[in-house]
């Protein structure tokens, strides 16, 4: 059966691949069949998503103690803007690398 023929598992189209990888990384991948590289794009995608959440929360911990404790009879904490932007800039880099993997890669397939 070749891939176009209908009733082929890839003769689906694109249309599920680029919804499902809009979804959540990863899962473009696995609807094309690749199985470890859509489980490698999920793991990423996922730990970075987590580490930009942990470091967004310290941040905002910080200011709320600021704000609640404080009420500006200090100087404004420190906090460098680069905990937060590092891991949205590699998570964000990561979503852009599964699409171009889903898309352009996976019609080779």
């Amino acid at each position: 059966m070749q891939p176009s023929e209908p009733g082929s598992p890839r003769g689906k189209g694109m249309g599920p691949v680029l919804l499902s990888v809009l979804v959540y990384p990863g899962l473009g991948q696995v609807v094309q069949g690749r199985r470890v590289t859509g489980a490698f794009y999920g793991l990423s995608f996922t730990g970075a998503a987590v580490w930009f959440a942990v470091n967004a929360t310290n941040v905002l911990i910080v200011y709320y103690r600021f704000a609640r404790d404080d009420m500006g009879g200090s100087e404004e904490p420190v906090v460098s803007y680069a905990r937060i932007l590092v891991p949205f800039g590699v998570a964000a880099l990561l979503y852009l690398i599964n699409v171009v993997d889903a898309i352009i890669l996976g019609r080779g397939r």
